[in-house]
């Protein structure tokens, strides 16, 4: 098993390493669906439209002179003594030799992805890989920040340092992850496409929490930083300095940074001692988030363990692992190597 993939294990399956995220945007491309590259390395059409990416996908049915059957759930899955496939919906019973299952993993389940295909392949001897959330919103006891939810900030930057010191250098902690983006603070702590990203490296270090910071001005350097606050507060004159300060970052967020911190938001600003400036300044550049967790599979956007690598060998022991696919986390299943052949061909 292969355990460097991003969003879980993959294992030694054809079926997934066939088709490379180029082969993916190559493929999308021929449909005429433009695509970009984010900051974050994700790739999104250029119309930002969903409809798009189902769009092409439903051409390419058509193409292939498949049958798509929608509004009809499949409710279980079985095989005969003969080991012909069973497929149970609210209208009928489908019948076949060859079954691929393409049910989604577990997270959303208002998209449909129920996690049924678990079960249905518990129950005919394949070992599932036990779903947990990979790009997640996170939680935090940060109690100050939860009673500004609502607030969004953009472009700030968040970055994990590993909570295991070594033996050697106890101030060296290993750097996990950094990224850019936008956040949203939350009743439960953090969300928005900068503190998902960060998620996916909780869990890791023996299982301890990794320590998050947050710059809400990375353009700016510390000494630079420092000399806005300062200024802010000098434009101020007799009115409080959180006037300033309000001007760069939203009032509420301001007034409770200052609490936090024991300063005095109501001091005018031609009165605001050097040392304030200073550890506001610090704040903005490096703030600690207390992370606790994050939220669970059903949050999650995917979940690592949700895609179902193909079961290259007829053995009821072959493993089932995780992988994200071209329509996300798809899962595959085959009855044989055959069928495994079959899908990486496609």
């Amino acid at each position: 098993m292969q355990s460097d993939a991003p969003y879980g294990l993959l294992g030694d399956c054809a079926c997934v390493w066939k088709t490379g995220p180029q082969d993916v945007v190559d493929l999308f491309e021929k449909e005429g669906v433009k695509t970009k590259v984010e900051s974050t390395g994700k790739v999104f059409p250029r119309s930002n439209r969903a409809l798009d990416v189902r769009d092409a996908l439903v051409r390419r049915l058509n193409a292939s002179e498949v049958t798509l059957k929608t509004g009809e759930a499949v409710t279980d899955l079985s095989r005969d003594q003969h080991g012909e496939f069973r497929v149970q919906t609210a209208n009928t019973i489908y019948r076949c030799g060859k079954l691929i299952i393409t049910v989604g993993g577990q997270s959303y389940p208002g998209c449909g992805t129920t996690g049924d295909g678990y079960a249905w392949l518990r129950d005919w001897g394949h070992t599932i890989v036990p779903p947990i959330p990979a790009l997640a919103p996170l939680t935090t006891s940060d109690q100050w920040l939860h009673q500004l939810k609502g607030i969004s900030f953009q472009n700030v930057e968040l970055w994990a340092d590993s909570n295991v010191e070594t033996e050697t250098q106890k101030a060296k902690r290993e750097r996990l992850i950094r990224c850019r983006g936008d956040m949203l603070l939350t009743h439960f702590g953090l969300s928005g496409p900068a503190p998902m990203n960060i998620s996916r490296v909780l869990g890791i270090s023996g299982g301890h929490l990794p320590i998050i910071y947050c710059d809400f001005f990375p353009e700016h350097r510390q000494a630079e930083l420092e000399q806005l606050v300062r200024h802010l507060a000098q434009q101020s004159g007799k009115r409080s300095w959180l006037t300033g300060l309000s001007t760069h970052m939203p009032q509420r967020f301001a007034e409770s940074l200052l609490k936090v911190l024991g300063l005095d938001g109501q001091r005018r600003g031609s009165e605001v001692p050097n040392p304030w400036v200073v550890r506001v300044a610090e704040s903005l550049k490096r703030l600690r988030m207390k992370v606790t967790g994050k939220l669970g599979v059903l949050n999650s956007l995917p979940a690592r363990g949700t895609f179902f690598c193909a079961a290259i060998d007829a053995s009821p022991s072959a493993v089932v692992a995780a992988a994200p696919t071209v329509a996300g986390p798809i899962s595959i299943a085959a009855a044989c190597a055959r069928a495994a052949r079959l899908v990486a061909s496609l």
